[in-house]
């Protein structure tokens, strides 16, 4: 069995799983090669990063969020009206397995506020209004 939480490059010991000696069996030593990445998320320690973009809109005004995360499954994330770009909300518990310990690292999200490449015309008129009442 590996145990939760083990990271690149650590070793694991089977006692008496290696080659027969001439009083008993050695040891066989693993050693583990871990992914520190998978689709979003990017493990640093014990904790995971990842990565959710937002709408300008959202950021403005705020919003709960449901967002599905692979391996860790759907959590609801709350954005604060006025957010910036980089902030990071952090869900304690939803991260990697501290190795031979019950507790878990964090699940950290940084924001990115995602500027429409294309936009219809009502959007850029919304978008030419709110400008205007930001120069009043």
């Amino acid at each position: 069995d590996i145990p939760g939480g083990i990271d690149d490059g650590m070793t694991l010991r089977m006692t008496g799983e290696g080659h027969a000696g001439k009083h008993n069996s050695g040891d066989l030593y693993i050693t583990c090669h871990v992914d520190q990445s998978h689709e979003n998320l990017v493990r640093d320690g014990n904790n995971i990063h990842t990565v959710l973009h937002i709408s300008p809109a959202e950021a403005v005004l705020g919003i709960n969020k449901k967002i599905k995360f692979p391996l860790i499954g759907e959590r609801e994330v709350r954005i604060a009206s006025g957010t910036q770009h980089g902030k990071k909300i952090q869900i304690s518990g939803d991260g990697m397995p501290l190795l031979g310990k019950k507790w878990r690292g964090d699940l950290i999200i940084t924001l990115e506020i995602l500027i429409p490449g294309k936009i219809s015309k009502e959007l850029k008129k919304l978008y030419s209004e709110l400008l205007e009442e930001e120069k009043n």
